[in-house]
Parts: structure tokens; sequence; C-alpha cells
């Protein structure tokens, strides 16, 4: 008759594996979930940001120029500021940017574009804001 003695051994081979595979899988979704959260709080940083610039542009009429005077670089064409990691307004770029583009508009309405991306390229957000002209 065969001894049962390596059947316990199996038994808490299989469950010590078993553990394995679910602690694996509690680690991916535990780092999963953390690159969601950095994400969404990049995401949250950049819709802040768009709002506090649209709402720049739409007190200063469109006037990029004084625009500028509060924060960022107009280069004619294009207004845009500089982000570090934790939204923090730097010189040059930054980990991300906020662009303001102005778009052709009605005479009596102006509009821009306003975009905020990573320095990769990736776009976090974007709105368009717009402003009644003073003629």
């Amino acid at each position: 008759m065969r001894s049962r003695a390596s059947l316990p051994l199996l038994e808490k081979a299989v469950m010590v594996m078993v553990f394995a595979l679910s602690a694996a899988l509690c680690l991916k979704v535990f780092l999963w979930s953390e690159r969601i959260s950095k994400e969404n709080a990049a995401r949250d940083g950049a819709v802040l940001c768009a709002q506090t610039a649209a709402e720049l542009v739409k007190h200063e009429k469109g006037d990029f120029l004084r625009v500028s005077e509060h924060a960022g670089h107009w280069d004619g064409a294009l207004w845009g500021v500089g982000y570090d990691e934790q939204w923090n307004a730097v010189k040059g770029e930054g980990a991300y940017q906020l662009l303001v583009t102005p778009e052709k508009s009605d005479p009596y309405l102006g509009e821009a574009l306003v975009l905020v991306k990573t320095a990769e390229g990736k776009e976090l957000f974007s709105l368009t804001v717009a402003w009644q002209e003073e003629k």
C-alpha cells in the first residue's frame, strides 16, 4: 500500500501557488490604479489651468499682450505658459504646457482655443473661450 504523506505537501504547494498568483494580481491592480490616479490628478490640474487662462483672456477681452503681462509668453500668434509637475508656472517649457491660440471669429465676438498638453504632446484638456469685442 502506498503512503499518502505526499498529498498534504502537494496541497500546500498548490495553496502557495494560488497565493502567489493572487498577490501578483493585487500588485498589478494596485500599480494600475496608481497610474490612473496620476493621470486624473494631471487632468484636474489641466482643467484648473485652462479655466484660469480662459477667464484671464476673457477679462482682457483677447488682448494677449496684456494677458502675457500676467504670465507666459505671447509670440504674436500663440500665448503659452509652461508648468512643472506641481502645476507651478516656469519660464520656458515644463512638464505641462498651456497654449492659447486666437481663432478667426465674428467682428463682435472673439474666440480662442485653450489647450493643455504634456511635454510629450499628449492632450490633457482643451476648451474654447469666447468674449464680446468692444467696437
